[in-house]
């Protein structure tokens, strides 16, 4: 048996593995519609939102999930289990501030505190996913207790909330959240500026609302 064909034996064998490990997980990208990023608190002038439309990611998991409605079958949810492989992007710059007067005032002053040119996006990752009571024969809807990495301005924070799963066609998903925190507990200065000639200054308490839709690559 020569080195030539060890070689080619040993590079099937991995591309075997490969492709078996491959078949036993489903991806789901982000769609380019339907996904939403809202940020809201309140301030010494008034109420203020921003959303951002562009929430980019992928949700990997074992094909049970696409097969299994129930989840059942599904061994990666659980206390202590290795979680799907979950990643959520959000450009700092699509943030938007939803006011009539002084918007650009506002967004640029939220970039300079979110320090947008050293850390241009907020980035998720999923470290422990949580089934709350049993799934539907649906599939939809389904809520779960999750906890994971939020990074903001380059500083990574453990996050608990719970998210709800809809099944919103046999290859697509969204996932919706809130999660209620504080600027400050996110290394972020809540800010103090003039619109105008009235002086503002942001409370410290936030709520970030979020949409997520997915669906699985078409080849």
């Amino acid at each position: 048996m020569n080195l030539k064909f060890l070689t080619l034996t040993a590079g099937l064998a991995v591309a075997l593995s490969a492709a078996l490990q491959a078949a036993d997980t489903v991806k789901y990208e982000a769609q380019a519609t339907g996904s939403e990023m809202k940020l809201e608190g309140d301030s010494t002038a008034h109420k203020w939102a921003c959303i951002g439309k562009i929430v980019s990611g992928s949700f990997e998991v074992e094909a049970a999930w696409q097969k299994d409605l129930t989840l059942k079958s599904v061994t990666c949810l659980g206390a202590g289990k290795t979680p799907p492989k979950c990643e959520v992007k959000v450009p700092v710059r699509t943030l938007k501030s939803q006011v009539a007067v002084g918007s650009s005032i506002m967004d640029s002053r939220m970039q300079t505190e979110m320090k947008v040119k050293q850390f241009p996006m907020i980035e998720y990752r999923l470290t422990e996913m949580i089934l709350k009571g049993e799934a539907p024969a649906s599939g939809s809807p389904v809520t779960f207790d999750t906890t994971g990495q939020l990074v903001v301005c380059g500083v990574t924070n453990k996050v608990s909330f719970p998210v709800t799963m809809e099944r919103t066609g046999a290859d697509s998903l969204k996932f919706t959240g809130v999660l209620e925190t504080k600027m400050t507990a996110l290394g972020v200065k809540p800010p103090e500026f003039t619109v105008l000639g009235v002086g503002m200054r942001a409370h410290d308490p936030i709520k970030l609302t979020w949409t997520w839709a997915l669906a699985i690559k078409k080849e």
